[in-house]
């Protein structure tokens, strides 16, 4: 995975048990030293785990996540069933800031997927498909806040940027945006200022993304990204209005693309998606990629949202057939700020295939 500040990549085994955390800048041939990468230019994850725990015992990463501003990562340990919270610096130093056992003899190996919230970084937040439903966990007072839900059946996909949460559910089609609050004392969790996308509400929505204003550093956008089973894309441009003294979301249509090959809908072999940010500060472009099985195609912006309502274009300019000798696709992410990609596969786990695409535009 990519740090949301597209600063740091990480890269987790678990067969050979090793992640490694690697800079990120614009070098394009970061892409063509597989072999090198092997050996050098990383920290190694597992080393600052286990100085954490004492470095008595051996560690099983089991899962990661960055926060919000890719400034730090929160590590789930298996032997210890302990979260550990690092701060990253300078040439990916890895610096322990805080770490919390798990209550109740929870295992971190049984809970859901998971990511990081709150100011001081000491928010898990826990997404179940099932009712579509969110737990959080908080460090700081190692318990369990409480559980909130989208009322919209069960989740199809989800997205979350801190505590800006969205969702799109089976039953309630439409993918919705909220913010999650939790209640003064720690007491509960709700879910506030929600606002939904009423143009798709009668279509499954195949994948969601979310971009954060000042993530990275240049980045003035706050896109919701989503993909529905119609095979086509839809970018909307999150913005604060002012109702009645309160401020709430406004979501609007800036850009929009299609692909006959990622369209209709398929549990056991779901359409996945993933962007990134490049350019400069109020000429930000973005870049998707979308996978499903074997196959992967990256799309550029080519154009602006113009004044006259024009809605900005989204261009191929990869495809990728038959990825990892035919095996499916299990994960992708963009590298070297767009310059690349990394991918890894279903049937060979162990390696990672790095991909270079067309040079970016000035």
């Amino acid at each position: 995975m990519v740090s949301p500040c597209q600063r740091y990549l990480f890269i987790h085994c678990r067969s050979k048990r090793k992640a490694r955390l690697y800079p990120q800048n614009r070098n394009r041939a970061f892409m063509e030293r597989g072999k090198e990468l092997q050996e050098k230019h990383f920290v190694s994850v597992d080393e600052a785990v286990m100085s954490a725990t004492g470095g008595d015992a051996k560690v099983e990463l089991y899962a990661a996540a960055f926060s919000y501003d890719g400034e730090r990562i929160m590590i789930s340990e298996r032997n210890s069933d302990t979260f550990f919270l690092f701060s990253i610096g300078t040439k990916c130093q890895l610096t322990l800031q805080s770490s919390c056992k798990l209550p109740q003899r929870r295992l971190v190996s049984t809970l859901p997927p998971w990511g990081v919230a709150g100011v001081a970084y000491d928010l898990i937040v826990m997404t179940y498909d099932n009712g579509c439903e969110l737990e959080v966990f908080s460090l700081q007072s190692k318990e369990f806040l409480g559980k909130a839900k989208f009322k919209v059946g069960n989740a199809l996909a989800w997205a979350q940027r801190d505590l800006t949460i969205a969702a799109a559910g089976s039953f309630l089609k439409e993918p919705r945006v909220a913010t999650l609050q939790v209640r003064p004392n720690g007491n509960g969790i709700q879910l506030i200022n929600s606002v939904n996308v009423e143009k798709i509400a009668k279509v499954r929505v195949s994948a969601l993304c979310l971009t954060s204003k000042n993530v990275p550093a240049f980045n003035t956008r706050e896109y919701l990204i989503a993909f529905t089973e119609e095979g086509v894309g839809y970018i909307y441009d999150i913005e604060p209005k002012t109702v009645n003294s309160k401020t709430e979301r406004s979501l609007s249509l800036v850009g929009r693309f299609e692909d006959d090959s990622f369209a209709g809908y398929d549990a056991s072999c779901p359409v996945r998606m993933t962007f990134c940010i490049y350019g400069t500060s109020h000429h930000e472009r973005l870049a998707v990629a979308l996978f499903r099985g074997s196959n992967l195609t990256v799309y550029r912006q080519t154009s602006v949202f113009g004044k006259s309502d024009e809605l900005f274009t989204m261009e191929p300019v990869m495809m990728l057939r038959n990825c990892h000798e035919g095996g499916g696709v299990e994960r992708a992410v963009f590298v070297q700020n767009g310059e690349g990609l990394a991918t890894s596969g279903h049937a060979d786990g162990r390696h990672i295939c790095l991909w270079s695409l067309p040079p970016l535009p000035n």
